[in-house]
Formats: structure tokens, C-alpha cells, sequence
């Protein structure tokens, strides 16, 4: 939530490998779900996953579902459903980006609010 107690229309949704790849199979139906409530609230979807690309295409251990199986259900998320991914190296680099995020989001709100003012005047 900003100072103005407006709320940012993204929401990170953060995977370690275990949790994405229990997401896009068993719980896969209650994922499309989620987005589906999300885009009702005019709100994004990311996926941020503590692990890099080539992590999720080695695939997870505990999973019999291969790596590029993952990866290509991330891209049909994110063509079918506007859902986009990023792999972070680890959690110190997802707080990085998400916090970057939140931070450009909140400059070019800043900007508009700068410039709807000087209209209103």
C-alpha cells in the first residue's frame, strides 16, 4: 500500500521450486482460480520463483513432472492469462526485484498524480 493508501494492482505470488511445480499440477485448477479473482479486481499476477531457469528445467525432486513441462505451462500462463514469471537466483534477488517493482510503480504513480494535478489547475 502507497502513503496515499492506494494499493499497487500487482501481486507477487512466490514459488520455491516444491511450490511451483505442486501449482501448475495438483494444484493447478485452484491457480486458474486465483487469476481469474485477480483479473475480476483489475489486478496483475506475477510469478516470482526462487530459483533460476534452468533450476525449473532440471525439474524438482520430489516430482515426477519434468522441468520442461513447467516451463511451458509458465509460458501458456503468461500468453493465455497475462500472468508473467521471473526466476530469481534467491530470496535476497526476489526481494530486489519485487521491491524495484513496487518503487517504478509508485514514480510513474507519482508522475500522473504531478500531472493530473497541474491539468486540474
Amino acid at each position: 500500500m502507497f502513503a496515499d493508501n492506494t494499493i499497487p494492482p500487482l501481486v507477487f505470488e512466490r514459488k520455491n521450486l516444491p511450490d511451483l511445480f505442486s501449482t501448475l499440477t495438483s494444484g493447478h485448477e485452484r491457480f486458474k482460480r486465483e487469476i481469474a479473482r485477480a483479473k475480476e479486481a483489475n489486478h496483475s499476477i506475477v510469478i516470482i520463483i526462487e530459483g533460476t531457469f534452468t533450476d525449473v528445467l532440471r525439474g524438482c525432486t520430489h516430482s515426477t513432472v519434468k522441468g520442461i513441462t513447467i516451463i511451458k505451462q509458465l509460458f501458456t500462463f503468461w500468453f493465455k492469462y497475462g500472468v508473467q514469471f521471473v526466476c530469481c537466483e534467491n530470496r535476497a534477488e526476489m526481494v530486489t526485484y519485487i521491491t524495484e517493482c513496487f518503487c517504478s510503480i509508485g514514480r510513474m504513480k507519482k508522475i500522473k498524480d504531478t500531472n493530473e494535478t497541474k491539468v486540474a489547475v
